[in-house]
């Protein structure tokens, strides 16, 4: 009997954090769904170390690691509502920040990036999209 009682008193402590967890986890699951908009809406810096010499530019995110000084370091803000900004190089080295519009094709993998006055700055493949890589290739 008192192995039964024991057995009794376990279970009724232990089934309201099991289905608590179980809850939690089903909670959890509702909001994990990653697309490509959400992996891109973040800031992007070259990281041009890892370049083998191709076409290809590999990006890290901003806060990736502490990149080492360079004269130049191109960095994309891709934000929501398809709002970027993005360094630009003066002819006296100056860096300063420009405003531009972003919209990425799933379709084709193809990431435009607009001016301010709508002129398109760059149009770029996506060849690799993850939360700590963006693989990009020029296509203009």
């Amino acid at each position: 009997m008192k192995k039964l009682s024991y057995f009794h008193s376990l279970m009724s402590l232990l089934l309201p954090l099991l289905a608590t967890g179980f809850m939690a986890s089903c909670e959890t699951g509702k909001n994990t769904l990653v697309t490509a908009d959400s992996l891109l809406i973040n800031c992007w810096t070259h990281s041009y170390e890892e370049e083998s010499g191709g076409v290809e530019k590999i990006y890290r995110p901003c806060d990736y690691q502490e990149f080492p000084p360079s004269r130049y370091r191109n960095t994309y803000i891709f934000k929501e509502n398809n709002v970027c900004e993005y360094l630009t190089l003066a002819p006296n080295d100056a860096h300063t920040t420009s405003n531009g519009t972003w919209a990425y094709s799933k379709t084709d993998n193809k990431l435009i990036i607009k001016q301010e006055n709508g002129v398109v700055l760059a149009e770029l493949g996506v060849l690799e999209l993850a939360a700590d890589k963006l693989v990009l290739k020029p296509l203009n």
